[in-house]
């Protein structure tokens, strides 16, 4: 499987990198290990994640995730398709996500200045 950084780029949104504390598990129907587990993020956008975790992510599995954004209150619950995967995690795309979550994560974003975004 080739490395993640050799991919190219298919962003739709600058990402920053951050590292929030999640709680996750696959939903997919073949996973038999239901088991809710902790990680943390390595980068996020609008349009999904990194997502650190202690095995291969499986490429097309669901995932049901929870967070919190730092300095922000509220909780935000998604649904992500795994896109890429390699030993340390893999990359989410955002399927599923209420609209006041995306509208949070939207304006917390929007905060962060460009110079730490990368495009």
């Amino acid at each position: 499987m080739p490395e993640a950084s050799q991919s190219p780029e298919r962003r739709l949104h600058p990402r920053t990198s951050l590292k929030i504390p999640v709680k996750y598990r696959v939903i997919e129907a073949q996973d038999r290990n239901r088991n809710e587990k902790n990680s943390h993020t390595m980068d996020i956008c609008l349009g999904g994640l990194y997502l650190l975790s202690d095995h291969a992510l499986e490429i097309d599995s669901v995932i049901r995730m929870d967070f919190t954004l730092p300095k922000v209150s509220q909780m935000i619950s998604a649904y992500a398709k795994v896109i890429w995967s390699n030993n340390t995690g893999g990359g989410l795309q955002f399927e599923s996500m209420k609209e006041a979550d995306e509208e949070a994560l939207k304006k917390y974003l929007s905060r962060i200045p460009a110079e730490n975004l990368n495009r």
